[in-house]
């Protein structure tokens, strides 16, 4: 493929591509502005090599690509909700054990004096 660009100019990679024939959708990985977020977006383009063997990308399908379509952007959607998932896990399980941490303190009883210890009574 001639084109790997986001579509900011910078050229990063996308993370993941999938195929299905000549048809592909690249995923790319981007951070918010306004938090620490991140949200992800998706390119479908038809794949095609000239008379040179040079491969160029399309946003033109024929009618059998319009079929192919719609499984490879529900495969497409499946990848990033996994990706999200496993990119928020670390967090997440950071995050409860910092909570069963809090709690299990809470239920701490709080410190008793020390026993003293007996005083033994001489019989005379």
């Amino acid at each position: 493929m001639s084109d790997s660009s986001n579509g900011n100019g910078k050229g990063a990679p996308p993370i993941r591509t999938v195929r299905d024939g000549n048809l592909s959708s690249s995923i790319w990985e981007h951070q918010r502005q306004d938090d620490d977020g991140m949200f992800y977006s998706a390119k479908i383009v038809r794949n095609w090599q000239d008379d040179k063997g040079q491969w160029h990308e399309s946003s033109s399908f024929s009618e059998n690509d319009l079929r192919r379509i719609p499984a490879l952007a529900e495969n497409t959607s499946d990848i990033i909700q996994a990706h999200r998932y496993t990119q928020e896990l670390p967090d997440r399980v950071q995050q409860r054990a910092e909570q069963k941490a809090s709690y299990q303190e809470s239920r701490k009883p709080e410190s008793a004096p020390a026993p003293q210890p007996k005083q033994r009574i001489k019989a005379s």
